[in-house]
């Protein structure tokens, strides 16, 4: 995947002079692969999306409004969807698809890890959001910034490292988060709510000096139409994203065929050796696919 991107950006500490810097791929077939790299600094998977739409929709010749302001597995839903559903009855809600394929990851890195070192440590798990359609009035999709944050769940207890278990907390968390947002809030009011949060994180990583919690990350690209995108050859064989150089990372992406959602999961080798075998896992997930297969 790194081929396809601009050499020498990737997990630079700054653009050299570009907040965007594009790289086209031709092959002998006549095919095509388009590499996209935009500093996080100032853009995220929403901005990324958005401006790829719009791109897209330039080439075609329509008009747009402008505004100013490494592993990869396809998970399948159906089956993860109706097992989470019967364990989770005490939910006043059933779990949406991120929150059923989160919770699966989740839960098969701490097992990885916990075979790993022998031991078995607290964990969390910090789940992105994105802030556009809180703010007032909201923004728009297509707006370039990084306007996300995140809320986070810790597990400590051995019997709450289960789906349903994992799943309850996810939305609590989730829960929690929204009301605290409220009916929505201004610019200003979402630039204090970011500053409180970043110092009550500041606190966790203060408390956790001693690397008692193992920290996961978790960013849903789904509901983005990256599949969907046209510059008017077509739509794409496949859309995925390079290999991310922070561990415990995933990254889901809808996949471009119905039934499942892409990840792309970073673990440190020892532990994705134990992960990428985990039973339950291989039950719902198929491996590094082959992206241009029927």
């Amino acid at each position: 995947m790194d081929l396809y991107s601009p050499p020498g950006i990737l997990f630079n500490e700054s653009f050299p002079g570009s907040p965007v810097i594009i790289q086209v791929t031709y092959f002998q077939c006549g095919g095509i692969a388009l590499g996209v790299s935009m500093s996080h600094k100032v853009n995220d998977a929403c901005a990324l999306y958005g401006f790829i739409n719009d791109w897209t929709a330039v080439a075609r010749g329509e008009k747009i409004t402008l505004l100013l302001g490494s592993f990869i597995l396809i998970v399948e839903l159906a089956i993860l969807e109706a097992l989470v559903r019967d364990d989770s009855r005490t939910l006043q809600n059933n779990p949406s698809r991120v929150e059923v394929v989160t919770a699966l990851l989740y839960k098969c890195a701490m097992a990885a890890s916990t075979a790993k070192t022998s031991m078995s440590r607290s964990s969390s798990l910090s789940q992105v959001v994105n802030l556009r359609p809180r703010v007032v009035p909201p923004l728009p999709q297509n707006s370039i910034g990084n306007f996300c944050w995140s809320f986070s769940i810790t597990t400590t207890k051995e019997n709450d490292k289960n789906m349903k278990s994992i799943v309850a907390s996810l939305k609590k968390a989730a829960t929690g988060f929204y009301e605290k947002i409220g009916n929505g809030f201004t610019m200003d009011q979402c630039n204090s709510f970011i500053s409180e949060s970043v110092e009550e994180a500041r606190e966790v990583m203060r408390e956790n000096k001693t690397n008692e919690i193992e920290g996961y990350a978790c960013s849903s690209w789904c509901r983005f139409s990256f599949n969907e995108m046209n510059f008017g050859w077509g739509k794409p064989i496949w859309v995925g994203t390079v290999s991310v150089k922070k561990k415990n990372t995933f990254i889901l992406m809808d996949s471009s065929k119905p039934g499942g959602i892409e990840v792309l999961v970073t673990l440190e080798e020892d532990k994705m050796a134990i992960f990428e075998k985990d039973e339950e896992l291989l039950r719902f997930a198929i491996m590094n696919p082959n992206a241009i297969a029927d």
